[in-house]
């Protein structure tokens, strides 16, 4: 989601015009399509390409205070439902045409451009996500008791950080402050502002200590104090 300052009718206008460009994308709704910190490029729709679905869409949510990058399931008349990739069940609430600033075209990923596929090949991509998803649940579910044995070792935790330097770094969001990991350059878990958990990816969570990992934005400034 995107915050604006302004709550106004009359401001919505201009608003659309100042997002319709570019947006950072804040949250993990849309994962893997889209990953926190893509840079979004927005196209506004027109008379001759109208909203469908398997469009990524940016839009306002009521009262416009702030905006929504979701994917578009369905489209009834002025009725426009919506759901991220990476979430388990339909959007709660219906998008009006008017409220929708644009469609995602791509996204600026460091170096790399990203396409974002719409229309059908974007309800086409959503099919193989759910499909992915779905077979590493299948893959992943009779060996979760053996996992997460292995992630209570300390020798595999002590190895790994002997051969492997561990990296925090601290990013601005919206909402707070977010804490990223990394090893080697890659990033294998994340702290969102106001958590306390730690979210890492598998099968890192079997390496990685997180007893030892700051749990706030304090301890993360008292370890480089």
């Amino acid at each position: 989601m995107i915050k604006t300052t302004d709550t106004g009718e009359k401001a919505v206008p201009k608003m659309r015009e100042e997002f319709s460009k570019r947006l950072i994308c804040t949250s993990t709704s849309m994962n893997p399509t889209l990953k926190v910190s893509d840079m979004l490029q927005i196209t506004p729709y027109s008379d001759s390409r109208k909203v469908q679905c398997g469009d990524v869409v940016a839009f306002y949510l009521p009262p416009k205070k702030c905006i929504v990058i979701h994917r578009v399931i369905s489209v009834k008349d002025r009725e426009i439902k919506t759901r991220g990739d990476n979430n388990k069940s339909p959007d709660s609430w219906i998008v009006n045409p008017e409220d929708i600033v644009g469609r995602v075209i791509y996204a600026q990923r460091g170096n790399r451009l990203v396409h974002i596929y719409s229309g059908l090949l974007g309800h086409m991509w959503t099919v193989l996500i759910r499909l992915s998803h779905l077979l590493r649940m299948m893959t992943f579910f009779p060996l979760r008791p053996f996992y997460y044995w292995l992630s209570n070792i300390g020798y595999l935790k002590r190895l790994w950080s002997y051969f492997n330097k561990i990296e925090i770094i601290s990013f601005n969001r919206p909402n707070g402050i977010e804490l990223q990991l990394f090893t080697g350059g890659r990033k294998i878990g994340r702290l969102p502002p106001r958590r306390a958990k730690w979210l890492i990816r598998r099968p890192f969570r079997l390496f990685i200590d997180e007893i030892s990992l700051p749990k706030s934005r304090a301890d993360y400034a008292h370890i480089h104090e």
